[in-house]
Order: structure tokens, then sequence, then C-alpha cells
């Protein structure tokens, strides 16, 4: 028999209904939650009573959808408030990120594109900082919307170069632009409060904290590995806080150590609770001291040109794994007793050996096939964003500029962990 709500409207709390719980739906007379993936519907009612003593009063819950971790998205409503109910699970909800390019303004809002506030709230659930409550969820509601600005406006990332060299330029494209992960964390003040949660941004995925040393202000964030606060904080507040990475973004440095948002896939495939399972992004030439119109580095010779767009990278965005495939024909002369140097697209936070399979094919008279293997350099943590090229073919040492010409060809596939 169906539950009645014959409560007399004077005493009426509609906030009351919403301790019904997603785990005791099932127990009324009303249909279960949707079971296939062919069920689940945006908006779909799954669950919905009238009160019999005002047809004008119902309560319902509405499959809204789910999220990155398998989360239930319900939204509760009744004939006088609708309000999300947040699950116990690590994320961000009713939560969405718009940006305008005009203004270089991007901004954390409500997800129906709606400005965040009481009526219209967001929410946060991070795992706890407090000693003594590891483990325990806590959720943060947002009633006021979060901002911040790129190269477009009065940028918060100047100055950030993220393991990019000053000068370097890659293209605000959709293939081409450099993947960046949001970030949420609370303040922890040395284990003993949760408090003031604040968005932050990395080209690393799956951080599980603010590592102290990595997290960094405005200006600040050099390596690769670092974590930048898309708003100034004092760092000590949130240096070894639990974080939770919240949705991907894709940036373009401009040359001027500026960073500008690719806004073309922004709510497509970019944007809060938005994963790409592997991010695949066509590498740049010229950067991280390569010569121009290649991926590989003069080093003391002449490197060859190398064409666009055939160097893919992919980031695998829970575990970190990086693979790297490459079709490349050279060009120019390439000359020099010189050791061949490419470049790696991300290193991370250690200094993994690399795995790697391919063959060069000499272009030239002799038309020779030989495999070839690629060796990191991990001298230091600025020369193990580049690999030499090893031979492999029963000889022994590196690949020399001056044993390449035009019409060479590298086909290889390069797979490394970056945290």
């Amino acid at each position: 028999m169906a539950k009645k709500f014959g409560i007399p409207p004077a005493q009426r709390d509609p906030l009351a209904y919403a301790d019904v719980g997603l785990a005791r739906v099932p127990t009324v007379d009303a249909p279960r939650a949707p079971t296939t993936l062919d069920d689940r519907f945006p908006t779909q009612t799954i669950w919905r009573q009238t009160d019999p003593n005002d047809l004008n009063f119902f309560c319902e819950f509405i499959l809204v959808g789910f999220n990155v971790n398998g989360a239930i998205w319900v939204k509760f409503a009744n004939s006088t408030i609708s309000s999300s109910i947040v699950p116990e699970v690590q994320g961000a909800y009713d939560l969405m990120l718009a940006y305008d390019i005009g203004t270089g303004v991007a901004t954390i809002q409500g997800a129906n594109n709606i400005a965040l506030s009481i009526s219209n709230p967001g929410f946060l659930v991070l795992p706890s900082n407090v000693t003594g409550d590891e483990g325990k969820l806590v959720t943060y509601t947002l009633e006021s919307n979060f901002t911040f600005e790129d190269a477009n406006g009065t940028s918060d990332f100047a100055g950030s170069l993220f393991g990019f060299d000053t000068g370097d330029t890659s293209t605000v494209t959709s293939d081409r632009s450099i993947v960046f992960f949001l970030y949420a964390a609370a303040e922890n003040e040395t284990g003993t409060v949760d408090t003031n949660p604040t968005f932050f941004v990395s080209r690393l995925p799956s951080w599980p904290k603010l590592t102290t040393g990595d997290v960094h202000n405005t200006g600040d964030a050099d390596e690769d590995g670092s974590l930048q606060a898309l708003t100034p904080v004092t760092l000590a507040n949130f240096e070894e806080s639990k974080a939770v990475m919240i949705g991907q973004i894709d940036m373009a440095i401009n040359g001027s150590d500026d960073w500008t948002i690719n806004a073309g896939a922004l709510g497509i495939t970019l944007g809060i609770n938005f994963f790409q399972g592997f991010c695949g992004i066509n590498w740049s030439q010229g950067v991280y001291g390569a010569a121009t119109d290649s991926f590989f580095l003069d080093n003391g010779g002449t490197a060859p040109t190398t064409p666009p767009n055939r160097y893919v990278t992919q980031i695998d965005v829970l575990n970190g794994l990086v693979t790297c495939n490459i079709d490349l024909t050279l060009g120019g002369t390439p000359s020099g007793a010189v050791d061949a140097k490419m470049t790696l697209p991300i290193t991370g936070q250690n200094f993994d050996e690399i795995v790697s399979s391919g063959y060069f094919y000499d272009g030239g008279d002799s038309g020779n096939v030989s495999p070839i293997l690629f060796e990191r350099d991990t001298t230091t943590r600025e020369t193990a964003r580049t690999v030499f090229l090893l031979k492999a073919d029963g000889t022994t040492g590196r690949w020399q500029y001056n044993e390449m010409s035009s019409g060479d060809v590298i086909k290889a596939t390069i797979n490394y962990r970056i945290v």
C-alpha cells in the first residue's frame, strides 16, 4: 500500500520529504530506478507521490544522470521546492563550466546554466582532511559563482609555464591544445578543519592530494606536475589537502607565458564531470627546446623537420599511462655527429622507464628497415622530457643526425607512466 502523506498543510515541511532517502525509495509502491542503459533517460521521474489531502501537492524523485564515479544523480522536487540530493560519492554535483571567449572569463555555475544561489546551489563532496576523520566525506554547498580568467582577460595563468619554456607556443584548436585537469580541494590548516573549498588545475590526472611543493599560485606553476590554484590562496592552508578530480579543460600557451582556454569542446567533451578516458592530442612542434617545425632538438647539430599532426599522445585519466604514437617522415637537412633527441609531451612526478617499439626506415638508396627503441634522458627532471633513439638491429649506440636524411621514416609507440 502506498504511503499516505496526510499532513495538514500548516504543518507541512517540504524538506522533510527529502528524508525518504535513496536507499528507501524502492520500498514505496512505485517503479524502481532504471536498471539498464536504455532506461537511463535524463529528467525521468523514478518515483512520485501525491498528498491525498491536497492533490496540488506532490513529491517526486527525478533521475538526472550518472557521474564519472557511477553515482546516481537525482533531483528531489515537490510543488514548492526543487533541490538536489547529493549521494555520498566524492565529486562535483549541479555544477558546470561556462566560458566567455570575448572577456576570457570562465565561470563555475549551476548545471542548469543559472548562477549559483541559495535556491540554486551546487555541491562538492570531498574527503575530509581532519585528523581522525580519514575516510569520511564532507559535502560543501556552493551558493555563489566562482570565476577565473585566461589570457583573453585579466589572466589567472600569466607566468605559469606548466613544464613549457618561456616563449613556447601551442595552437588553440580542438586537436592540439594541452589537456588540463580540474580539481577541487578544501583548506585543512594542518589537519584541524575542513573549510573553504576552491579549485585547482594541473596537467597531471588523478592527484590524490595537493602535495607540498607542487601546489602554487598564479605565475609560479612552472613544472608539468604543478597544481595551480585558479584564484590566489594561502598555500600553507591547502598543502597536503585531499584533492578530487572533477573535470577537464584544454588550454594553449600563447608565446607570452600565458594560457587561453579552448572553448570549442566545453560542454561537449570538456568541462566539469566530463572525462575523456583517453585524452588524445596532437603534440606541438618547436616546444621543449625542439627546433622550429620539428619534434627534435638540434642538440649541437641540425635536427630534421617533421610534419605536424603525426605525433599523437593519449593520457589514461585513471592510471596516468601515456601512449605516444609517432609516424614521422623526416624533412630538411639533418646533420651533425650528435645524438638525435626527441621531445616527450609530459614528464610527470617520476622518471619511470619507458616501454617502446618501432622502426627506422631509410628512405634513401639503401631502403633498410631497422628496429629502434627509445631511451629516456633522466639526468634531471628537465631533461626527462626528451628521449634518445636507440639502435636495436644488433648494433649498439644511438641514432645520430648525420645518419638521417630527408625522406626517412620513423614509426613507433612509446608508453610510460606520469603519476
